[in-house]
């Protein structure tokens, strides 16, 4: 600018902005989407239910929110390492995304959770619909890295507006009809209702009441025992767990120990089990001079975990019990889940000089060719095998088969849940002479098992009817 006003020139400065607006833009994709698989993650999907909410109040279409769990996603990790979860987890969140519409999102929450939100539904129960489809994608095997790993999940669904007028509600009923299908086994789905409100409550009371059972020790042990009818003699005992409150009210099993493997307290109460039978094995020997074997139910959890083979060694050495007098009953299922880690646990135990049993034989793979591959040494075939043996040629013709290849493999088969002398007689004459059930005797306190040891066998076993 000279003296007259006039302008003589000017100086430019320009800035290359494009890789802090680059830069920018990938930090505002960060902080919105899952940074392992790329989807919208917790605070894109709030938005995107927000945004759902209005449109959906505004066009009079019903919504649905999805919460979807991968199951058992954990051994995945600590059997092929967080790497290949990692992998998983991206092929799960692409698999999702082919199942769902352009309108629709899948968001990552974190760990193996997902969330799903499916907008525009003409009618709530297409909901449904689309739950199928997941599911039934997702059990279609992953091949990763030359592993085949097969997943299933549990889904919770929750409808706006029945369930809830926003976000948080909606998200915390979905979680809570998820919550109710690990419940109920896994591999399944809920739809939220009020009911299940109430259901989640009483399972909520019933957990603390379980946590406090077990610090006041409210359990109590009965015994079943096992009798050869052709040696007309008893060869062991099963330990069953009982809970009775200090009102006097029992709590029956199949209402408590689904929620105690669920929370984990199986562990604690499963070791107090063990030693409580082991225990009271020698206390036996000590008062009546007889070593009855024991046998004590083992949980999937008890079993999987890397703690359990030394918990059974150091339990032995406290309570002094000799080895082959313990038996650790197994289901048929829980030794096919993990077939190698279950084989070398079984091989650990029978060092130890512990006896394993497989119960409730028949409701699971039921396929004796597995068994030759698990150093078991008794088969327990479960009552529903049974069905029809005293009138039914082909339920006969089975438990032969099932007697006779259990025997070829070195294994006593012992059939469980006898209560009639029909189903006594005809099972010895297929061949199978060791028996447990109310026919004989009820699970009994361990003092009552002395009193009946004393009065077994009567004159004719056929007479004791339950």
């Amino acid at each position: 600018m000279d003296n007259d006003g006039q302008l003589l020139g000017a100086i430019l400065v320009f800035h290359d902005v494009t890789e802090a607006r680059a830069m920018a833009i990938r930090m505002s994709h960060l902080a919105r989407h899952d940074s392992l698989t790329g989807l919208p993650n917790r605070v894109l999907m709030y938005d995107r239910v927000l945004q759902a909410i209005l449109q959906s109040r505004r066009l009079g279409q019903p919504f649905a929110l999805l919460f979807l769990d991968l199951d058992h996603f954990k051994e995945i990790n600590d059997l092929l390492g967080h790497h290949m979860g990692d992998l998983l987890l991206k092929e799960v969140g692409n698999r999702l995304k082919s199942c769902l519409r352009a309108s629709d999102t899948v968001s990552r929450q974190g760990g193996d959770e997902f969330i799903i939100l499916l907008t525009n539904l003409t009618e709530a129960e297409h909901a449904e619909d689309v739950i199928h489809k997941l599911v039934e994608a997702l059990s279609v095997p992953f091949v990763i890295d030359n592993h085949e790993i097969t997943v299933t999940c549990s889904v919770g669904a929750a409808l706006f507006p029945d369930d809830g007028n926003n976000p948080e509600d909606l998200l915390k009923h979905a979680d809570a009809a998820m919550y109710l299908s690990k419940a109920e086994g896994r591999n399944c789905y809920h739809f939220y209702s009020p009911e299940l409100h109430e259901h989640l409550q009483s399972r909520r009371r019933l957990q603390i009441d379980l946590r406090q059972a077990l610090e006041e020790l409210q359990f109590k042990l009965v015994y079943q025992p096992k009798v050869n009818i052709a040696q007309r003699k008893v060869v062991g005992a099963e330990a069953l767990l009982r809970w009775q409150r200090p009102c006097g009210q029992i709590v029956p099993p199949l209402e408590f120990i689904p929620l105690a493997e669920e929370t984990g307290l199986i562990l604690p109460l499963g070791a107090w089990v063990l030693e409580t039978a082991c225990l009271q094995c020698e206390a036996w020997y000590q008062e009546t001079g007889i070593r009855l074997p024991v046998a004590v139910n083992i949980s999937a959890k008890q079993f999987a975990d890397q703690h359990f083979v030394p918990m059974v060694q150091a339990c032995l050495a406290r309570t002094q019990l000799p080895p082959a007098y313990l038996e650790l009953e197994v289901t048929e299922s829980l030794l096919m889940s993990n077939a190698e880690r279950t084989r070398q646990t079984v091989a650990n135990l029978k060092q130890l000089g512990v006896r394993v049993a497989i119960d409730d034989f028949g409701t699971g793979y039921s396929s004796l060719s597995y068994l030759k591959n698990f150093e078991v040494h008794t088969l327990k075939i479960d009552r529903s095998f049974l069905q029809g043996v005293t009138q039914d040629k082909q339920a006969s013709a089975l438990v032969t088969a099932v007697v006779e290849m259990g025997k070829a493999l070195g294994l006593e088969v012992i059939a469980e849940g006898i209560e009639t002398p029909e189903e006594a007689e005809v099972l010895l004459r297929l061949g199978c002479d060791t028996m447990q059930g109310y026919l004989f005797s009820r699970p009994v306190p361990p003092e009552d098992l002395v009193k009946w040891l004393d009065t077994w066998p009567e004159s004719d076993f056929t007479a004791k009817k339950g």
